[in-house]
Order: structure tokens, then sequence, then C-alpha cells
């Protein structure tokens, strides 16, 4: 890390959690114990839900995204750590992952950088699709998940879990109150996994199916450990937080599919440092400022180069935030504008003929948001901004040379919403700009070459939802959820392959994606149902053939059971329809079902709890290929989530907690 963050610590700015937790305080969260008592709907004019683990298996957060199908998993075969999930279809930087307010942003490639969060650290999410809250700085309609610390039960804790595939994993956490004004908290955590487990291999020849086998991942090994630490004060006008998380992961690259002697290695650092100050002016007027550091080192080692043509690769990004922020809070009209910049550096080095690369560049963004209570039972939800580059310096093997900035971008959308007697009806509409990133712009001075010619990407989307909720019998209630929305994407920005060894990145025409989706919920206080179906079609404008890898229909049904009071009995089925497996649509992937199942136990006193979860309960091991042109099967490929890496079948997961 640079000193800039290390310095972060002794600074004290406004932390964006606060105002962001605003939404839920003076609106209703409709909550059923019975059918799914971790999750909150959020009367706002959207899609957006507060996730708040309970059981002992319960705190990964594939668990969650499993029950909504409209989110896709991005490698789906990952056995530890956190996997980016992709909002209805889009591409992997749509998704807007925030950590206390940092962004987790690399911005070298413009992908956030979760590979290793545990909800145990936070204590719980907040999940947005489509338009997000007004006072979220996010423009793109697509998706956002927010980490945010929430109050935990017991001040130390501690924790053991182990599975036939997730390996050993040991955590602990401190939550501690001194006295009326401020708290802090620690969290640490250690994973480890031997990675060997079976799986189906198509050998990579999915239309032979005579070299089809069960086989054993290979130099699949994976570790890692996660620090977190935070410390907040409050006071009769001001507030003021500072937070430390810290991950490392060490792991093989599996190569099963593609050699049998791969050697190849990499380990990963992340570091963020965030500190915020908050101070009102009056009782509705406050102003603040907040900076956050975000630090990463990736290194990949290869010495029989079966993954690329250098024997070892280093990645270094920093970034550096500072923003401005300036609020106005009442009943019926509330409002944020802010104002930020962000310097970021990135370098690269490279075995292969002494690649060195090393660009930077500062972007400053401008927000606002405002939230109209337009009556009694109307709201608006209005946001606009805009953000750019400056001048980006790029140095390749030596040679500096100063590139002209980025065009600007803006951006807009505004949310409408009506609520009267448990019935939610809203509306809303977004446009929305991208300008190309770092990476697609200057290249890696290596694989991917620079492209200074890049248009802005532009998507434009509307949704109109609903959401009905209503107590059937005195102890059972009932949540049904419905929206149908569109989103077209201009200019789409894509890194294509060039030649054998080269990409590049370019603008490559329109998509347009039309979904539909719904979700029922029933419970009482000892037992739910859950039922969630979506529908999506996403299409090539000029071609007309359907986005490969994004399957039409998904649904999903769970139930939940509460054998004896401290026992709960959970099941989760999820349905994974058809789509393509090529940009031609000469190949179909079929339709697959899979179960998992879940018994979490807490002791009277909650002193202690334990639980057991079995995933892929059938053992599903591989998808069905019929081509398009004969009708006729054609072969299969190894079962995963979606263009991911081959998934294992069943598999098992046991974990212990203690608390004082």
């Amino acid at each position: 890390m640079n000193r800039n963050l290390l310095l972060l610590m002794s600074l004290i700015a406004f932390d964006h959690a606060w105002f962001t937790s605003t939404v839920f305080a003076d609106t209703q969260e409709v909550f059923i114990r019975g059918a799914v008592n971790e999750r909150r709907d959020v009367n706002r004019p959207g899609q957006s839900v507060v996730i708040s683990p309970s059981g002992e298996t319960r705190f990964d957060t594939q668990a969650y995204f499993k029950t909504d199908p409209s989110m896709q998993m991005s490698g789906a075969g990952r056995t530890t750590g956190f996997t980016l999930p992709l909002f209805r279809g889009q591409d992997a930087r749509s998704s807007h992952v925030f950590v206390d307010d940092m962004e987790l942003q690399d911005p070298y490639s413009g992908l956030p950088m979760i590979d290793d969060v545990d909800l145990r650290a936070f204590g719980g999410m907040m999940i947005h699709k489509g338009v997000s809250p007004w006072n979220v700085p996010v423009l793109d309609p697509g998706g956002v998940i927010q980490f945010s610390l929430r109050t935990q039960r017991s001040p130390i804790s501690a924790g053991l879990s182990i599975g036939d595939v997730a390996g050993t994993n040991g955590w602990g956490r401190s939550s501690l109150q001194h006295g009326s004004s401020s708290t802090s908290g620690l969290y640490a955590r250690s994973s480890r996994s031997s990675g060997d487990y079976r799986y189906f291999s198509d050998n990579n020849t999915i239309l032979n199916p005579e070299d089809d086998a069960v086989v054993k991942r290979k130099n699949n090994d994976q570790q890692s450990a996660q620090g977190l630490a935070h410390v907040s004060w409050t006071g009769d006008t001001a507030r003021a937080r500072t937070l430390g998380w810290f991950q490392e992961s060490k792991r093989g690259i599996s190569l099963g599919e593609i050699t049998e002697s791969g050697r190849a290695r990499s380990v990963s650092r992340t570091g963020i440092i965030t500190a915020a100050y908050r101070q009102d002016i009056s009782d509705a007027i406050w102003t603040g400022i907040d900076a956050g550091g975000f630090a990463a080192k990736r290194t990949l080692k290869d010495p029989g180069q079966s993954l690329g043509f250098a024997t070892r690769r280093d990645l270094e990004t920093e970034s550096f935030r500072t923003r401005f922020t300036l609020g106005y809070d009442s009943s019926a009209f509330s409002t944020i504008g802010s104002a930020e910049r962000q310097d970021s550096r990135t370098k690269l080095a490279s075995t292969y003929e002494g690649d060195y690369f090393s660009p930077k560049a500062s972007g400053y963004k401008l927000f606002l948001g405002t939230r109209i209570k337009a009556s009694e039972d109307q709201t608006l939800e209005l946001k606009a901004g805009s953000q750019w580059q400056t001048s980006v310096t790029s140095n390749v093997s030596g040679d500096d040379a100063q590139l002209a900035g980025g065009k600007p971008s803006s951006s807009a959308s505004i949310a409408w919403s009506r609520f009267v007697e448990g019935f939610l009806l809203y509306a809303q509409f977004a446009k929305y700009s991208r300008a190309a990133s770092l990476l697609e712009r200057i290249g890696d001075g290596g694989q991917i070459e620079g492209a200074q010619e890049l248009r802005p990407e532009v998507a434009s989307a509307i949704e109109f939802g609903s959401r009905f909720y209503r107590d059937l019998f005195s102890d059972v209630k009932t949540i049904l959820n419905f929206a149908i929305w569109s989103r077209r994407n201009d200019e789409v920005i894509r890194i294509d392959r060039v030649s054998p060894v080269r990409w590049r990145a370019r603008n490559a025409g329109r998509q347009h994606f039309l979904g539909v989706e719904s979700r029922l919920d029933i419970g009482s206080d000892h037992a739910g149902l859950e039922a969630a179906l979506s529908w999506m079609r996403a299409n090539q404008a000029e071609s007309g053939l359907i986005v490969p890898w994004m399957p039409f229909w998904q649904g999903v049904v769970g139930g939940r059971w509460e054998i004896f009071p401290q026992a709960v009995l959970r099941t989760v089925s999820q349905f994974i329809g058809r789509m393509y497996h090529d940009v031609s649509n000469t190949r179909e992937l079929m339709w697959t079902v899979t179960h998992d199942v879940s018994l979490d136990y807490i002791a009277p006193n909650q002193d202690w709890k334990a639980g057991l979860a079995v995933t892929n309960l059938t053992n599903v091991a591989y998808r069905s290929i019929r081509d398009t042109v004969t009708n006729k099967p054609d072969g299969r490929m190894a079962f995963s989530h979606y263009n991911g890496d081959p998934l294992p079948g069943r598999s098992w997961l046991a974990s212990f907690s203690v608390g004082i």
C-alpha cells in the first residue's frame, strides 16, 4: 500500500452507511417469520431486501442468491469464499458491491474484488435489483449489494465448520460497547480446503461421450484468511467511524479439464480502510466527509505455462477516494449531494519479454439523490450524476505516454410508488452511461491491447412492479412480489480475441433484455413456504440470436419447518431451464433440478449453535446438450449453475459455534 492508505486511520470522515440506513428507518419492512425469517422486503419503489442470517449454516451468501432465480452465479465452481452474483443476466460490471460505503472496485479492471466476504463479519446485507434507493450513489440500473455492520447478539463468539468440499473454516468475532457513545468490533477467519472433490468431466470434448468420466480436481487446494476491525463513536450532533478489512488467499488453479500436469498457483491480497465523519448543522441539515483506500496485489505463477505464455505475472492496484457530502432530511423531502475524487494506479510486471506496465488516472463523480413524499401514500425517488476521468499516464516498458481523459458520462433515474393498505405499486426508469475502464482503454501491457476510441456504453431500463401482503389467518401471513422489466444496452463494450494471444476491447452493438419475476412467501411461526419464478430473454439486437448462458426459465421452491422450538429444517429446490451454449444458438443446454437441505439447532440459552447442510442432494453431475438443427441429443458437459467451473456432486457441511 502507498502512504496515503497508511494515513487513512488518522482520518475521520462521514460514513455513507448512516444515510443509506435512513431509507429503511422511515419505510415499512415486511417480515414473515415462518416463511423466510432472514428476509425483509422494503416498501420502496423497487426490489430491495434486507438479509439477516439466523441459522448456523446460513452465513454463506450463496444460500440467499440461490433463492432468487433472477440472480445468476459467476464462477459457480469456487468452493470457498464469495462468488459474484450477476443481476438479471447482466455483465459483472453491472454488479456493485459496497463494504461500509467503500465500493469494492478494482480501478484497473473495473470489477468488484469480493473473493472472501463472510456474512458473519458484518451481520447482514442489503440487495437492490434495478434502480437502487435514492441515497445509494449508483446510477446503473443493474444490481447493488451492501454489506453493512449490524447488531450482533453476543459480544464474543467463535465457530468451526468442516465439509468434504469446503474444507475447514475457523472464525472468531467480538462486538463490544464502550460506555454509551462508542462501540468496537473485531472479526477473523481462516479457511483451508484440499479441493480434491470429484466431478463429471467431458474431457473438453462435449460431443464425444466416449471419453467422459468422473475425475478429481487437480492442483485445486485453497486457503484464505480474513480480518475486519471497526470503531464507531456517536455524539449529540456528530458521528465518526473507522474500518479496516484485509483478506489473503492462496490457491492452486484447477486444470482438470485442460491438462493433467498443471502447477499454476495464485496469491491475492486485498486491503480496505475507510474513515468517516458526519456533523449535524441543524435538525434537518448535515454535512460530512469520508475517505477510503483500496490496495490489492495478485500474483500468478505458472511454471508449466499451461495457462499462458508467462511463468509469472504480478498485478498491483491502488485506489484512494475522498468525498464531500451535504444532506437534508425531513418527513416530506430528503436529498443528498456529493462530490467525489478517486486516484488510481496500477503496476503490472510479467516475465514475458520483460513486460512492465503502469497506468494511473484520476476520476471524478458528482451525485444527487432526492426522495419526495408526494402525498400520504405516494413517493418519488430521483437520482442524477456524472463521472469522468482526467488525462491518463501510461508507462509501457519505461516509455511514458500522456493520453486524453475519458469522455464524461451522465446518468439519471426516476422511481414512483404508491402504498395503500398492504399493497405497493411502483414504476421506475433509468438512463445510464458507463465510460470505458482503464483496462478497456489502456489494455494491460501484455495480452490486452489499448483501445482509445471506445464510446461510452449506454443502458436504458424500465420496470413495473407490485407487492401485496395480507394476514390469511391470525398467525399465517403472505407476501406476493411481482416485477416486469426491460433493459437495452447500446454500444456494449466487449473484450474480444483479435489473435491467438491478443485481446482488444470494442463497442459490440446492442443487447435487449426482457424479464418477468414473481415470488410468493407464506408462513407462520412454525412453518413456511417460498416459491419464486423468473423468465428472461436476452437478444443480440443485430442478429436476433439469444445471448448464450442465459436461461429462459428459473425457479425455486423452499420450505422451513420448526421441528421443535430450537431446531429448524430448511429445503431449497432450484430449477434452471434451457439455455444456449454457443453464440450461434446451435447447441442447447437442457434443464436441471437440484435440491439442498439444512438442519440448524440453537441451544435454549443461545450459548451455542450447530448445523448440518447437504448441497445437491440428488448428486446431479452433468447437463445434456441438444443439437437445435437435428433436434437430437448432442453430448453432455459437466454440471455448473452457469458459465463457471464444474461443480461437485453431493457435498456436506457441518458447523458449530459458541458465544459468551
